[in-house]
């Protein structure tokens, strides 16, 4: 049924982007009923969950607009619409007016809505393993109480609602179409979700690196705090031995330089979140934590997502147009690292750059 909504949010979409004229119809109409009409966005793009999310919820907002404007339309009393125009919209209008679109939409949003927040929180940088962990887990806890739901709270979830003599059981019994389709698609998506997931949630590897969360150095008890992240230290010391020998690490000074910092940071409070933290760790203390550092900087290249990668893929498509073609691959790398790394350009000073260049020698002044 999902595919339907879809292939039924595109038609609406290319119906009314195809046609000014039919667009300003159905805003007169939503103006008449008191009701606000929003443009029907396309459902597909880059950013496919947040597009069928936009057209979903543009579709629940504008649907009692666009059926009584398609009633206008199909109705045989338009000389401006061609017989062949008007058995295409008695399709598209069969579909809206069904109780089964009707329920399933708001179905179909609940979904989306939860999938956008995952997929939102995996584009955004800085995220640490245990923010995306936490994301994750929320997103499979209410794909569970998805599953779970009975076909009474799913059609009340999904915007069907019994009349004032009528009952939830007798909502249960109601000439609604059965929700076996959209319960098979949530189990398909929760059963694609814990496969692509499997290994961040269940990872034992990834868990110990929560021990590294400056906020979690909490304790009160010294011994308390002493003993707190001892075992997953260890087991990610085992796990990256050879890596960290081969990089002059001791790797005997990683627990007693992670105990000291632990104390070190709790007791002069400069604990902040992860990346500010260990950036600043690394920045003003490197020579006392330095064995540690070399396990700090192979979880923090650890990548989350891949958003990073595709801002990079889009910054090369800006950088190289149809007259900068013959750039240097140097320069090249040179303007994404500016793009990807650089100071943002609204607090970028200038002056020590323009010096810098002055300083090199005479220029060629083009006036």
């Amino acid at each position: 049924m999902t595919e339907v909504i879809d292939e039924h949010l595109m038609r609406i979409h290319y119906l009314y982007r195809n046609s000014p004229k039919r667009l300003r119809e159905l805003r007169e109409i939503g103006r008449r009923i008191e009701k606000t009409v929003v443009k029907p966005p396309k459902a597909s793009g880059t950013r496919w969950i947040a597009h069928r999310l936009a057209a979903t919820e543009a579709m629940m907002r504008n649907i009692h607009a666009i059926t009584v404007h398609l009633e206008d339309q199909a109705s045989g009393q338009r000389r401006d619409i061609r017989g062949d125009d008007q058995n295409r919209i008695k399709g598209y209008l069969k579909t809206l007016k069904s109780e089964k679109f009707k329920v399933y939409i708001h179905l179909y949003a609940v979904i989306l809505r939860i999938l956008a927040r995952l997929s939102l929180s995996l584009q955004k940088t800085g995220r640490t393993v245990g923010e995306v962990k936490v994301e994750v887990m929320s997103c499979m806890a209410e794909m569970n109480a998805l599953c779970n739901k009975t076909d009474i709270q799913l059609r009340l979830l999904g915007g069907q609602t019994p009349s004032d003599d009528e009952d939830d059981e007798q909502l249960a019994l109601a000439q609604v179409p059965s929700l076996h389709d959209m319960k098979g698609t949530y189990t398909t998506i929760k059963q694609c979700l814990s496969e692509r997931f499997d290994n961040l949630v269940s990872s034992k590897e990834l868990g110990a690196m929560l021990v590294f969360e400056p906020t979690n150095w909490q304790e009160e008890d010294i011994d308390a705090l002493h003993l707190y992240g001892a075992d997953e230290v260890n087991l990610l010391v085992e796990n990256y031995r050879h890596s960290l020998i081969m990089n002059g690490c001791n790797i005997d000074n990683v627990l007693v330089q992670f105990n000291n910092l632990k104390l070190d940071a709790t007791l002069n409070k400069y604990i902040t979140t992860f990346t500010s933290f260990w950036q600043m760790i690394i920045r003003k203390k490197r020579d006392r934590y330095n064995d540690l550092l070399h396990l700090v900087v192979i979880i923090m290249a650890i990548p989350i997502s891949t958003s990073n990668v595709e801002r990079t893929f889009s910054a090369i498509k800006r950088i190289l147009g149809d007259w900068r073609l013959v750039l240097k691959a140097t320069t090249v790398e040179a303007l994404l690292r500016i793009t990807s790394e650089g100071v943002d350009p609204m607090k970028f000073d200038a002056a020590p750059v323009v010096e810098r260049w002055r300083d090199q020698g005479p220029k060629l002044m083009m006036l």
